[in-house]
């Protein structure tokens, strides 16, 4: 419906045009090398842009006519009633943006332990009326957006919450109607609902002198939208009686000019066409150093967008000096530490509104200090890295790992490299015995070997002058049900390449329970228990057998899990069976940032192995035994399962397997597999028996096997999948 009615809009407005214009199109004609987007919104703008005569009146006559044929939104700008305001929308956050502008703070403040660094998330006038809009779940939640941000924040990072102070006084003119900024008013707010947390007293509003420009403009919203009929906008400042007054203001423009005067305000800005330069006297600038008459007040460094410069003027009465700089306005090359030494300051407000913050490029260049003059960018994402296993990329970018062996694995070729690791509800570092553990590998290398006990962490994989080639695995070493993970940013060098691992032409999917898991592999008591921080994967049997075959691997393992029954040593668990899961990214106590593994169905699709390798029945002959029954009801199962399985994957050999830890379930098991074959006559099957694990070579915690038992189960299973799939 939406279409017919832009594109109805269109017709009426070219036969205004047709009406109207044609003597100016004779004129000046259209240039024949200009074409103009399929899209009819965009179309129009195009025209404009291309300087068609009397832009405005044409911008105006095309916003008219389409508002009379009912369209709220014009060039993705709302023109709300009530409030006499035209809003910009702000709808789907850029993912990858929004976590290189976290990694971003996080880094800055790593590197500066000891300086108290504060953050202060700006709503945009979307959020704040998101209510209001004709169709509020197009525009982004950014009061959920802010929360999201601030919790992903080092702990250390004060944040200055000012949802709240804005929303409170939505009614009140706190956002320009025609231009996507706050208004003094709005800044206000924000300062008296912030600067205690900064250490200091507000002044209140009868501290203040307020000064009234007497200019009414319309800005830029209204010139992109053709919408005039607003009530116009007008800057009116703010004058503190009391506190510390300015002596100077030096601004470095982008076009390099430096100004100096005595005001932080500057009365020719009101000339120029963004009338917010009469905040600094540009609104273009890098840096502004604002200097007041208390010399023994503390030094501030305030980093931030264009919405810093309306609110530095509430912040000076309480400091000797403020060094304002814009990373926006920063060439791509230049970082903060081109302009000045961050150590100097005794504090640092990083102060930005939602929308630079989510989508604009820019803050990493708060960071270079440590990186050769190289500020580190986000390149995580489907087309950098190849997905190891079934992992789960939650709506915030993050790349969750519950099971065993899953991760991401690349080329990387540059100077430094960072992974930053997400921690569920789980990760405490009162919860050590069950955190998540990770290894990051390069060229089979491990480089890190890690718990994840709190919601984020980073490691540091490469941070070299000389540029590093390497292929990198990033693999969760723990199973899942004590908990989850994710990879939430993989950080390098500006100038670094990093591009997915090669695929191979062999794949494997492993279905199993504690051995395959590598349970207690790295401790080596058989009377200790279990602990995530004693659990490879990567020691282990099945993850060897990948790479001993050169091939890509899925794995699907729990411990204490079977085909009817969990590890018992009375009556039987049915609650604890791969059967009940498999068709899931896993199953997990902890979650995937909120969403239960166990709750998102797999989708099989995304890894066709060549051939699935199933280890079940260790557990189920915990309670099987020998009862005829039992072992019984096990085959039966095991028959459906294999159903299952080769319903998921009707090209591929199915081997089963068991014995490393036991071989009395070995018959029961050949049982399933002979009946399925009848019932099917799926030749695609095989068994093969493990041999069991020998006291020489050594038992680790709760009597598992050893690695060394892993080696010589993982040289057997290479040999038969050779044997069998002519590899």
């Amino acid at each position: 419906m939406k279409k017919f009615v832009d594109n109805v809009t269109i017709v009426l407005f070219f036969v205004m045009i047709l009406l109207l214009g044609c003597t100016a199109f004779i004129r000046n004609g259209i240039p024949s090398d200009v074409k103009f987007s399929d899209d009819p919104d965009e179309a129009v703008g195009e025209i404009i842009s291309e300087g068609f005569p009397v832009r405005r009146s044409w911008n105006e006559l095309y916003s008219r006519t389409s508002r009379i044929m009912g369209q709220e939104e014009i060039f993705g700008i709302y023109f709300e009633r009530s409030g006499d305001r035209l809003i910009k929308l702000f709808g789907e956050k850029n993912t990858s943006c929004t976590q290189s502008s976290i990694n971003a703070v996080n880094t800055f403040h790593r590197d500066r332990l000891g300086m108290p660094v504060y953050m202060m998330l700006i709503p945009s006038a979307s959020g704040i009326y998101r209510g209001r809009l004709p169709l509020p779940s197009e525009a982004a939640d950014q009061q959920k957006l802010i929360d999201d941000i601030y919790y992903r924040i080092d702990s250390d990072v004060t944040p200055l919450d000012v949802w709240g102070a804005l929303y409170s006084a939505r009614d009140d003119y706190i956002y320009f109607r025609t231009s996507d900024r706050w208004t003094s008013q709005g800044a206000y707010n924000a300062y008296a609902a912030s600067i205690s947390r900064l250490g200091f007293a507000p002044y209140t509003l009868s501290n203040y002198d307020v000064d009234y420009t007497n200019t009414e403009y319309r800005g830029e919203l209204a010139e992109m939208s053709g919408i005039f009929d607003t009530a116009p906008d007008t800057i009116n400042v703010y004058r503190c009686k009391f506190g510390s007054y300015v002596k100077s203001c030096t601004v470095l423009r982008t076009n390099g000019i430096i100004d100096t005067r005595s005001s932080v305000y500057s009365k020719n800005g009101l000339r120029s066409d963004d009338k917010y330069a009469y905040f600094l006297g540009t609104a273009h600038y890098k840096t502004a150093t604002v200097r007041t008459a208390s010399e023994e007040a503390p030094r501030l460094l305030l980093i931030g967008s264009d919405y810093a410069s309306c609110f530095l003027p509430f912040l000076a009465p309480h400091y000797s000096e403020i060094t304002l700089i814009n990373p926006f306005e920063l060439n791509a090359d230049e970082t903060i530490c081109d302009y000045i030494e961050p150590s100097r300051f005794d504090q640092t407000l990083i102060l930005c509104d939602i929308e630079s913050f989510c989508d604009k490029n820019g803050l990493e260049r708060i960071n270079t200090k440590n990186n050769g003059g190289h500020y580190m960018k986000n390149v995580l994402n489907d087309n950098s890295i190849k997905k190891i296993g079934r992992t789960y990329t939650s709506e915030d970018g993050v790349l969750w790992s519950a099971l065993s062996g899953t991760g991401a694995e690349f080329s990387f070729t540059g100077k430094k490299l960072e992974v930053t690791f997400a921690g569920d509800e789980t990760a405490t570092p009162a919860n050590l015995d069950n955190a998540a553990r990770v290894a990051v590998f390069a060229d089979g290398k491990r480089i890190a070997d890690t718990l994840i006990d709190s919601s984020e962490k980073t490691v540091t994989v490469f941070d070299s002058e000389e540029p590093i080639s390497a292929n990198v695995k990033i693999i969760k070493l723990s199973e899942c049900a004590m908990s989850c993970c994710g990879i939430r940013a993989i950080s390098t060098d500006d100038e670094a390449i990093v591009s997915p691992a090669a695929p191979s032409d062999k794949r494997i999917e492993f279905i199993g329970d504690s051995i395959t898991c590598g349970y207690g592999v790295d401790d080596e008591d058989p009377l200790h228990h279990f602990h995530t921080s004693t659990e490879d994967v990567t020691r282990a049997y099945a993850y060897k057998t990948a790479e001993l075959l050169g091939a890509d691997y899925s794995m699907f393992s729990i411990s204490g899990y079977g085909i009817i029954s969990g590890y018992t040593e009375s009556d039987r668990r049915p609650d604890q069976t791969i059967p009940e899961y498999y068709e899931s990214t896993g199953f997990s106590y902890g979650s995937f940032g909120g969403s239960k593994p166990q709750s998102l169905a797999w989708d099989f699709s995304s890894f066709t192995p060549d051939i699935v390798v199933i280890n079940l029945g260790t557990n189920d002959d915990s309670y099987c035994q020998n009862d005829e029954s039992r072992r019984a009801l096990y085959t039966e199962e095991y028959v459906n399962f294999l159903k299952n399985v080769r319903a998921h994957y009707p090209n591929a050999y199915i081997l089963c397997t068991v014995g490393i830890m036991g071989q009395r379930i070995f018959a029961p098991l050949e049982n399933a597999v002979q009946q399925y074959k009848s019932e099917s006559g799926d030749e695609s099957i095989g068994t093969m028996l493990f041999d069991e694990q020998l006291p020489a070579d050594g038992l680790v915690a709760d009597y598992h096997p050893t690695e060394m038992t892993h080696n010589k189960a993982a040289e057997k299973l290479a040999a038969e999948i050779r044997n069998i799939m002519k590899w």
